[in-house]
């Protein structure tokens, strides 16, 4: 079972690989959609990352659906789409570093980077299903998803983009990073009703961010310690170990992150 799912895994990071290099040699035409939104007008400029995003966001989420649920015969079908949800941000990331890599020679090391990254997700993933359960793996993708929970809030929120379209991407970024937090092998319902929590309370503190004056570093630490916060205190619920001990150590961690990022960045209103 180890030797096949290593190779469609190799068969998936091929494709992906294929893909981006595609999705930054493809040059399509660009369409506006413009619509009325809250009350004001919103112009949306659909170019070819935005279709090429969405076509590998698709195979993303068909692919790794398709080498978990293969490899786990009782497994249900939203338990093996929690798996897609890492890979999926971590394959746009890589998108949007790619098409600025003017450079040949660095575009071919940023290609190979993310193949490594994404096939070592997907190790990984397969190292924390069932009984193997290792604690290196979860680790390491914790340690991913940290990552890219850094770059994309501060990404999100040095663009200064309106609320309607950054909310909503931290939104369903989140959402689906705080799936890989806290996908276990108990219902999986319940696991996509917390990270669906988890996303929409982000997209709700981003909303109000946009009218603070901070930084993009300081906005998108402070994203990073309320993502922290929030899954965390959803991964202790939905393993049965919450409790009073248990709130009083992630209340004293805001704290401390609070008062770190007090000292370390300039806040005004």
């Amino acid at each position: 079972m180890k030797e096949v799912y290593y190779q469609r895994t190799g068969s998936l990071v091929s494709l992906l690989l294929l893909g981006l290099a595609l999705s930054c040699l493809i040059r399509l035409p660009t369409n506006i959609v413009s619509f009325v939104a809250f009350g004001s007008p919103t112009t949306l400029y659909i170019s070819t990352p935005w279709i090429m995003g969405g076509i590998l966001l698709l195979l993303t989420i068909t692919g790794v659906y398709s080498l978990v649920h293969s490899g786990e015969e009782r497994s249900s079908p939203l338990y093996s789409l929690a798996f897609a949800g890492l890979p999926s941000v971590v394959i746009l990331v890589a998108l949007f570093f790619l098409r600025l890599l003017a450079d040949r020679l660095f575009f071919v090391l940023g290609l190979a980077s993310a193949g490594l990254l994404v096939a070592l997700i997907l190790a990984g993933q397969y190292h924390t299903r069932g009984e193997r359960n290792s604690l290196w793996a979860r680790w390491g993708l914790n340690l991913v998803v940290y990552g890219t929970v850094v770059f994309f809030y501060a990404l999100i929120y040095g663009l200064r983009t309106r609320s309607l379209l950054s909310a909503t991407g931290v939104s369903l970024v989140s959402g689906a990073l705080a799936l890989e937090l806290l996908r276990g092998e108990g219902d999986a319902g319940r696991t996509w009703l917390y990270a669906l929590v988890v996303g929409l309370i982000m997209g709700e503190i981003v909303w109000v961010l946009n009218y603070w004056g901070i930084s993009a570093l300081a906005g998108g630490s402070l994203l990073l310690l309320a993502f922290y916060l929030f899954t965390g205190l959803a991964r202790q619920y939905l393993e049965g170990v919450i409790g009073r001990r248990v709130v009083v150590e992630f209340a004293l961690v805001a704290a401390l992150g609070a008062a770190f990022l007090i000292i370390s960045f300039p806040w005004s209103w």
